[in-house]
């Protein structure tokens, strides 16, 4: 049967996003398809199904390459299905640089991450077949109903025209099953930061993909090798991490993990300035990176100055904003993100370098006790 393409999650974007079809690539591949096909005696026909009746036609023993329009299929020349020739195709196309994806979204058990639901949505608008993953399927669909609503807010803007948004909508599928993530080329995890959590789906995945498939974490803080090393092959094993919102921020830390490989770092590269990221990489896998221990040490700082009374929230900010330049405050930022999540990168942090500066602040703590966690929980710093 034929591979099928990266997964994200977190949901797979395990953020939360699965890719879930052989070979994810844009549409205008198809032509050059065509071409490799014939070089090999190979048809490549379009033939217009759903994504619901995928299996079946599986059982019909047709080998099928998704693209963002039809189910195209593979026959050799005598209408039979001819497995030597038909490795040798594939092998030509992902030679020729065909793209494909599968994102594991996940964050938490019970909703699909706010990461993960956003890089699906960018890898689905750059033209990558995306599948999202988390555990339940109300989990999904509010995902994919985030996702929706993002792109009729670009659409209204004027960014997207309504058939392009339509188009990336109908990449992206959906999965509770983390196995889907056998064939896939890539990997995007974004669950939520805590290394027990990442660690076991990483071992799992590393049990599920193939050899030669990268496994990305989302993580904004814990080393990467300590995540890799739940792996039986570390040298795959990369962080990426993106940005929140992802559809509007444009950066992307890549990390090399102790054993990261070139070859690995380079394809993670590959993918996120497709999705439209400038990458910056970290060489030296400390917790926190680059950007988090400089948010942290800054958000460590303006959480104690508030939490001692010298300030409010609105004109620690402010200073921030107007004073440096900042397009949003530390204790705004911290709300956006997420108390919790900051707590949690601030915890990583510390216990990897026991330095002071990172400490969390014993507000943080209560607040995420009382369940004021930012923005998604209507109260944080500030209320909503």
């Amino acid at each position: 049967m034929p591979r099928i393409a990266p997964f994200l999650t977190g949901l797979l974007v395990l953020t939360t996003a699965f890719a879930a079809a052989a070979f994810a690539g844009p549409k205008r591949d198809w032509l050059v398809d065509q071409a490799i096909g014939e070089s090999f005696g190979v048809q490549v026909k379009e033939w217009e199904t759903s994504p619901q009746e995928l299996d079946g036609i599986k059982n019909a023993g047709f080998g099928l390459l998704r693209y963002g329009i039809g189910w195209p299929y593979v026959e050799d020349s005598s209408g039979k299905y001819n497995w030597e020739r038909y490795d040798a195709f594939i092998s030509e196309v992902r030679a020729r640089g065909l793209r494909s994806i599968i994102v594991l979204i996940g964050s938490h058990p019970s909703y699909a991450g706010q990461m993960g639901s956003g890089i699906a949505q960018v890898s689905a608008q750059a033209g990558y077949e995306v599948v999202l993953r988390d555990v339940t399927d109300q989990a999904l669909a509010r995902g994919k109903d985030g996702i929706r609503a993002s792109y009729e807010k670009f659409t209204a803007k004027g960014k997207l025209t309504a058939e392009e948004a339509e188009a990336a909508l109908a990449r992206i599928t959906t999965t509770t099953d983390l196995d889907a993530a056998g064939e896939a080329d890539l990997v995007v995890e974004a669950v939520f930061e805590q290394i027990e959590v990442k660690r076991e789906i990483f071992a799992a995945l590393d049990r599920i993909v193939r050899d030669d498939a990268v496994l990305a974490s989302n993580t904004s803080a814990i080393p990467i090798t300590k995540i890799a090393a739940a792996t039986a092959h570390p040298e795959r094993v990369v962080g990426t991490h993106f940005f929140s919102p992802v559809p509007l921020m444009g950066l992307c830390e890549l990390v090399r993990g102790y054993k990261t490989s070139d070859e690995t770092l380079a394809r993670a590269r590959e993918f996120a300035e497709g999705v439209g990221k400038t990458c910056v990489v970290v060489n030296r896998d400390v917790a926190g990176f680059v950007t988090t221990r400089l948010i942290s040490a800054l958000v460590v700082e303006a959480v104690k100055l508030y939490e001692s009374g010298v300030a409010s929230a609105e004109d620690i900010d402010t200073a921030c904003r107007l004073g440096f330049g900042h397009a949003m405050g530390p204790l705004a930022t911290t709300d956006l993100t997420g108390v919790d999540i900051l707590l949690h990168a601030l915890g990583n942090i510390y216990t990897e370098s026991q330095d002071e500066k990172f400490a969390p602040p014993e507000i943080m703590r209560r607040m995420v006790d009382a369940g004021d966690l930012g923005r998604k929980s209507g109260q944080g710093f500030y209320t909503y």
